[in-house]
């Protein structure tokens, strides 16, 4: 039974913590097996917590040992008794954020008994847990859906089938041809950048009902006419594939506002309405409406808007647990990554005044500031284009203590996200396995069992 301490900062009684004869005598406590003695006194230097107010009449204290007996963790209680001891609760980073809190819980501490100089430990240690509880769930969903499978909806199936490729065989299909089919939509989308595509294009648009024996009389121009008619073809192939994934999925979704809501829903629509306008283009009589829209620069916006497909990619990289660890250990670096961003802001500003002061009238690359921002931009991250670059003594000695201070801020702040990385793939890696034995064991068992009956 714990004393109840509503008042942490009621003063005590002047016979609290002290038995009828002395005034500080020695207390012996049983903490899980492992024996601690302190003083009264001690107790007495800190005002927090219901141990100041222990009396031999508690249920703990036993009359034969002298002791007061809690089936606890003594390695908290440790900290504890530091705590009345210094007046300071410390905590190290290697403790379980769960079990301090309730270790704390029950001697009637707090989260602000912690020390300024451990509170860091505290709040890293819940992040950390908050961010493999993220990962164990991922690891759990990724090994009981097929489980689930076997008693869900039509509707949840169709879902595991569209959003999970480890759900099933055909999910694993319907994965292979999804990266297929943006594979193809992305490499069609490529060659039309081709200057033989462009000039067929414009050909049709000159002449959208000439076929092609009568567009043109060289044999070039006619290999891009057929090869303009295969992808007009195969993007319409992608994009009636990625109309009928996007309608399953909305009709499947488990929570379809959310889905509705989200970014990789949005970007499908910014890709399949201009997609299929511009496949209408291509296959329909445009020689009324289609040079307005070429006029209005509006052929030209749908042709930048269906680059949205590239979000497909995402959404493949996303069945990726190894994609959907970095973003977690992103998200977990960011005060690196906001560190890492910061410096390199301050460091591109000077350094692309200094660079442009020494060389302004001497050296024609830099008229102006902006050119030594982009220097220095491309010199700190070690890219070094070489397009431009100080001429002057002045100049090349900033640029050697630009160079030198790019690597320093990378080389100090990259390696403690790659660290992160490794410490949460490697968790994500060791709970999967784990739980897909565990699940196989239990699948075996459950086999064995059916074939007794």
């Amino acid at each position: 039974m714990i004393p109840d301490n509503n008042d942490r900062s009621k003063p005590m009684d002047s016979g609290e913590c002290q038995t009828d004869t002395a005034m500080d005598q020695m207390i012996t406590f049983n903490i899980g097996g492992k024996i601690f003695q302190t003083k009264s006194s001690t107790l007495n230097n800190v005002r927090v917590g219901w141990l100041p107010t222990l009396s031999r009449a508690h249920p703990a204290y036993n009359a034969d040992t002298g002791e007061y007996f809690f089936d606890r963790d003594p390695n908290y209680f440790r900290l504890v008794l530091q705590l009345y001891r210094t007046g300071t609760l410390h905590v190290e980073g290697s403790h379980c954020s769960k079990t301090l809190q309730s270790e704390l819980s029950f001697w009637g501490l707090e989260d602000k008994d912690v020390g300024d100089c451990c509170w860091r430990n505290v709040c890293e240690a819940r992040n950390r847990e908050q961010e493999f509880r993220q990962l164990k769930e991922m690891a759990v969903t990724a090994s009981l859906r097929h489980e689930l499978s076997k008693e869900a909806t039509w509707k949840e199936q169709l879902w595991m089938l569209l959003d999970n490729p480890r759900s099933s065989i055909p999910a694993k299909v319907w994965f292979l041809i999804s990266i297929v089919l943006i594979l193809l939509s992305i490499s069609c989308h490529a060659i039309n950048t081709l200057p033989s595509i462009k000039s067929a294009i414009r050909e049709k648009i000159r002449n959208p009902k000439a076929g092609l024996e009568n567009c043109s009389n060289t044999t070039s121009t006619q290999d891009a006419d057929r090869t303009l008619f295969i992808l007009n073809v195969a993007d319409a192939c992608c994009l009636t594939f990625f109309t009928i994934d996007v309608v399953l999925r909305i009709v499947s979704a488990p929570q379809r506002v959310c889905f509705l809501k989200s970014f990789l829903f949005i970007s499908d629509l910014f890709f399949l309405i201009p997609g299929w306008i511009l496949v209408g283009l291509m296959f329909s009589d445009m020689s009324v409406w289609l040079p307005k829209l070429q006029e209005s620069k509006t052929l030209h916006l749908l042709q930048i808007v269906t680059l949205a497909r590239i979000s497909r990619v995402i959404r493949l990289g996303w069945y990726s647990d190894g994609f959907r660890t970095l973003v977690i250990v992103l998200k977990r670096s960011s005060r690196e990554l906001l560190a890492l961003g910061n410096i390199l802001v301050i460091n591109v500003a000077v350094f692309g005044f200094l660079v442009y002061s020494a060389e302004v009238g001497t050296n024609k690359d830099f008229n102006n500031a902006f050119q030594g921002f982009w220097w220095s931009a491309i010199t700190l991250t070690t890219v070094g284009y070489g397009d431009i670059y100080p001429e002057s003594p002045l100049g090349c000695v900033i640029g050697g203590a630009c160079a030198v201070s790019g690597i320093v801020t990378i080389g100090l702040l990259i390696p403690i996200i790659a660290r992160n990385f490794r410490v949460y793939y490697r968790f994500r890696n060791t709970y999967f396995s784990s739980t897909t034995n565990l699940n196989a064991k239990r699948n075996d068992s459950e086999k064995k069992d059916l074939r007794n009956v």
